[in-house]
């Protein structure tokens, strides 16, 4: 976790040190490539049968081409307010709530800056739930459920790394069997997107109690101010205890890559 950026939670990275036959201490590259893309992440999660929100993805090449249809298959498609967000993009980098056609149009221009894919997504009215991981397909350690509170606020980069961060609880209030579905999706999610060492998934909890998956995130942040190494310290682990379990994971699946039959 001491890199991040685009060519480093896609795998990119990972692939080259793996090439050059080091151990990466983070996700598999197949991992870090199928989270990165939000759009093939959601597919993935759809086929699961874990409920994501309804998504129009539009490419810069078709808004040059016809932004007026663009902006009317969203508002054909999907109930506002919307949700703007770069298809490969981390740290929320770039992400932005529109509640009117021109809020959207302006959303667009400024995602089409990071990104040439974008994901507009309807609102889920509900509560931010996020599960951290650790360990590996034998071993694997799901935290007590965090919980976000940014209300009409995007949880984005400055929401995250800002003077002012969005506030948060490493323990959420849920019930034991809300939280046992979170912990057991989020073990799902984890093996069927072929991660491993540590993750964050992040969810939506609503008032009829459904999951909606909202994103994972192969490579979570360890600041000051990140969620993860907060999820990990309420449970009694430092940040010596996480990187110590990052690598047993690291050279248990090493091993066994090299011990196969």
């Amino acid at each position: 976790p001491l890199t991040l950026g685009p060519t480093v939670v896609d795998g990119c990275l990972h692939g080259f040190f793996e090439t050059l036959g080091f151990i990466v201490a983070v996700s598999s590259r197949r991992g870090l490539s199928l989270s990165m893309h939000k759009q093939d992440a959601k597919l993935l999660v759809k086929e699961m049968g874990v409920a994501t929100a309804k998504h129009v993805e539009l490419t810069y090449l078709r808004w040059k081409e016809d932004a007026k249809g663009c902006l009317e298959e969203v508002v054909s498609s999907l109930p506002s307010p919307w949700w703007i967000k770069p298809a490969s993009s981390g740290s929320s980098i770039g992400v932005k709530k529109a509640h009117s056609v021109e809020e959207l149009t302006q959303a667009l221009l400024s995602g089409f800056t990071i990104d040439k894919t974008l994901l507009v997504e309807e609102e889920i009215q509900g509560r931010e739930i996020e599960v951290a991981l650790l360990g590996d397909a034998s071993a694997l350690k799901a935290f007590d459920p965090a919980e976000v509170f940014s209300g009409e606020m995007p949880y984005d980069y400055e929401g995250k790394y800002g003077k002012d961060p969005t506030p948060c609880t490493a323990k959420a209030d849920l019930t034991l069997e809300q939280k046992q579905q979170v912990q057991q999706l989020a073990k799902q999610i984890f093996h069927r997107f072929s991660m491993r060492h540590f993750c964050r998934i992040d969810f939506f909890l609503t008032e009829k109690g459904v999951w909606y998956f909202n994103e994972i995130n192969g490579i979570p942040a360890f600041t000051p101010t990140s969620i993860m190494p907060k999820i990990c310290a309420a449970a009694g682990m430092s940040a010596t205890d996480v990187i110590d379990q990052i690598l047993e994971s690291c050279l248990h699946v090493q091993y066994h890559q090299h011990h196969i039959l």
